[in-house]
């Protein structure tokens, strides 16, 4: 696990917070009050009513795709870090890189639940986009 990783982890915040080029946590927010954004890192251009992942500091926008994106090439390079372990933060047993959850008390990584999470919400989004 990383340090920022941990530090949230053991806070109650979420395990991966996007950043932004300068490496400033980006927050999902409806920045431009519902006028839609442009997405720095891919050009796609959202509509109106879309919230962004931003960052005030440097008025840099992520969309979703591209922070997904940036919180599984961070988990990837995790996995292939030194060591290749990460430590529970309800038991603090410290598990391979691979496993999804604590295998004394079942606990998620951390990682596995923010993708997890991300995941339920498109699969609710897109359910509630057809109805």
């Amino acid at each position: 696990m990383c340090q920022n990783c941990a530090l949230q982890a053991a806070t109650g915040a979420d395990s991966f917070s996007p950043k932004c080029n300068n490496g400033h946590d980006l927050v999902y927010t409806d920045a431009y009050g519902g006028k839609g954004f442009g997405c720095d890192k891919c050009s796609k251009v959202s509509g109106a009513g879309s919230k962004s992942h931003h960052c005030a500091r440097c008025s840099y926008d992520l969309c979703d795709d591209c922070a997904r994106e940036q919180a599984v090439d961070h988990i990837e390079a995790l996995q292939q870090s030194e060591g290749g372990v990460w430590a529970c933060t309800v038991c603090t047993l410290e598990n391979p890189q691979e496993q999804l959850s604590c295998s004394a008390c079942g606990g998620d990584r951390p990682e596995a639940h923010t993708i997890r999470m991300q995941s339920l919400r498109n699969v609710s989004a897109a359910a509630s986009a057809k109805v």
